[in-house]
């Protein structure tokens, strides 16, 4: 009984220069089901392979003008014949010859004369083999073709997330902008008592670092995608201590409990890392300190080694609710709170994964030990290089006017929000520039066409017309027009894009003023009227800091040097301030030394200067 014929109409060329061979292979395969074609030289049979005709090929060797090996070795060579299978048949059967046909590509050999079953056996499994390839084949390319679908539906969602959390973030920081630029008109106001302007730039603060929290959500989509980055800034550490301790002493008095900042006197006052990131770090962990103590004390340890001169290391202590063992693995989870953290119903459940993703990035990793009810410590430890000093007074120096004899520049403001359009206008107008407005691009357009001002602050989402497209319309007409754009984004890329738009700098929302002026007298050269400074403001070098005697001390009573002792050990900056106020005028020098040492927090020097006293 014959083999039932194949389901498939297979294709399978035959090339030998032997009529007789032709036709005796031709009938065989044929009676079993296959499409047959026969040729008898090389030539014709490279022809039809590459029209893309055969599915197997059983190739003659001795031939005349190309034998057989020379015609395996060019469809080898040919992207669209290389997959072909190809069976030799010859009258050769020296292993030589066998080898040789196996070198240039051939997938088997029959020998002649052949055996009917045997030819049949090897055509049907090579074909098989064929047919299971090319189904691989298939479906390689379709799953290739759904992954990157895929890939490409993840991109869009991705994408989407992106514009949402820039949009976000554009709408929480605009009104933010608002409330922090109305703080600053109102220090300016001079019959402010310093009660009330030490409280405005203490709201001034918590807003900053309401920013930082908006900022949480869009760092988190940063992580993901892999764009979180490092930027290294030189900074002073001990006035970024001192501000983290100004914003948090609050919340620790009305807890009632002690909140201490230690730093040994090897602890370099300028470093380089990413300030930002580091500031966000303390006060995380900080905060979360403070909001689960109910009593007792949080500290911050600050710690140097030179023998280890690139390390700085950090330590935040609580004598808190604690964390129970199993919750630790899950605190740097995003979005996962511990029992009492989601018992306290505030919070995000992202500081502390932020916070260690941004320890990673600066080369540590924040460790965590905890008792319950008995407290937790936080530790980690960052890479840092040695900073250079900076001179501070200058930051205190607030602009009041225009230097007199220079030509008074035109800046118009297109913004379509009131109230930071009036926050603009009221800020550059108190300093004396001439100011217009604009609440979208067609106006801002016409006002520019008008008045040609010398600068032009432009918001970038406003009706109408937006930002982009009034930028482009004015710098084709006139490119020496200074165009800086008002911006709440918060994306590199979006940033880069907007560079590319044509306008000249980046004014970021919510900013500091001081940042709008720098950048005004970078563009405009113009020269500016500053306050002149109400307090003498330390540089922090030692040459600069006034030196303080035991002996100083002893103009006051034993009693008051017993208490700025205990305040100083509670390092109880309130206290002793409170004690400076009672030194009589004339000795100045002592309160200045003092305050210097707490400014810095060297209370271990006042706990020796005031232990030295008590021993003259």
């Amino acid at each position: 009984m014959s083999d039932p014929l194949p389901l498939n109409q297979d294709k399978i060329l035959i090339v030998d220069d032997v009529l007789d061979n032709l036709d005796l292979l031709s009938r065989i395969l044929t009676r079993r089901g296959y499409t047959v074609r026969s040729v008898d030289n090389g030539t014709e049979a490279i022809e039809i392979a590459q029209t893309g005709w055969a599915d197997l090929i059983l190739l003659d060797i001795n031939m005349p003008e190309m034998d057989g090996y020379q015609v395996c070795r060019f469809l080898k060579e040919e992207d669209t014949t290389s997959s072909i299978p190809v069976i030799f048949m010859s009258a050769l059967d020296q292993t030589r010859d066998k080898v040789n046909a196996f070198r240039v590509g051939g997938v088997d050999y029959i020998t002649k004369p052949f055996q009917v079953k045997e030819v049949i056996a090897r055509v049907k499994t090579h074909l098989q083999l064929r047919n299971l390839q090319k189904n691989l084949e298939t479906q390689v390319v379709s799953r290739t073709i759904e992954l990157a679908t895929a890939l490409q539906e993840a991109k869009a969602a991705n994408n989407v997330k992106n514009i949402f959390f820039s949009q976000m973030t554009h709408e929480l920081r605009t009104p933010m902008n608002a409330i922090l630029g109305f703080i600053q008109l109102m220090q300016r106001d001079s019959s402010l008592n310093s009660e009330h302007q030490e409280q405005l730039r203490i709201i001034s603060h918590s807003g900053e670092h309401l920013m930082a929290l908006i900022n949480d959500v869009l760092e988190v989509s940063k992580i993901e995608a892999g764009r979180l980055v490092l930027t290294k800034n030189n900074f002073d550490l001990y006035r970024m201590l001192k501000g983290i301790e100004e914003m948090l002493n609050i919340k620790a008095q009305a807890n009632n409990i002690n909140f201490v900042i230690q730093r040994n006197d090897l602890v370099p006052q300028y470093i380089q890392t990413d300030d930002q990131k580091l500031q966000q770090v303390l006060i995380n962990l900080l905060a979360n300190a403070v909001k689960f103590t109910p009593k007792g004390q949080v500290s911050l340890k600050i710690g140097y080694n030179p023998q280890k001169p690139n390390q700085l290391d950090f330590g935040v202590e609580d004598t808190g609710y604690g964390i129970a063992p199993e919750e630790l693995s899950d605190l740097f989870v995003p979005f996962v709170q511990t029992k009492t953290g989601s018992q306290s119903h505030s919070g995000t459940g992202l500081g502390l994964s932020i916070s260690q993703q941004y320890v990673k990035l600066m080369g540590g990793e924040i460790k965590v030990t905890s008792q319950v009810d008995r407290g937790s410590s936080f530790s980690f430890s960052i890479q840092i290089e040695i900073g250079e000093p900076i001179a501070q007074s200058s930051e205190f120096l607030r602009v009041i006017g225009l230097q007199p004899n220079q030509i008074i520049p035109k800046i118009l403001i297109a913004e379509d929000r009131w109230e930071n359009r009036q926050f603009l206008v009221r800020l550059l107008e108190i300093v004396g520039f001439e100011v217009k407005e604009a609440i979208d691009g067609i106006e801002a357009i016409a006002i520019w066409s008008d008045w040609l001002p010398d600068l032009i602050l432009m918001d970038l989402q406003m009706p109408v017309m937006d930002g982009y497209e009034a930028i482009q319309h004015i710098k084709r007409t006139d490119k020496s027009v200074v165009i800086i754009a008002i911006t709440a984004s918060q994306f590199k890329e979006q940033k880069q894009f907007i560079l590319s738009s044509g306008c000249d700098d980046l004014l970021n929302l919510p900013f500091q003023e001081e940042e709008l002026w720098l950048k005004i007298a970078h563009h405009l050269k113009v020269a500016y009227i500053y306050e002149t400074p109400v307090r003498t403001i330390s540089t922090g070098s030692q040459s600069q800091r006034k030196t303080i005697d035991p002996k100083m001390l002893t103009i006051m009573s034993s009693e008051w040097i017993e208490q700025l002792n205990y305040y100083a050990t509670a390092a109880n900056t309130k206290e002793i301030y409170s004690l400076l106020e009672q030194v009589p005028q004339q000795n100045a020098d002592l309160v200045l030394a003092i305050s210097s040492l707490v400014d810095d927090f060297c209370f271990e020097k006042i706990i020796h200067l005031t232990t030295a006293t008590t021993e003259c």
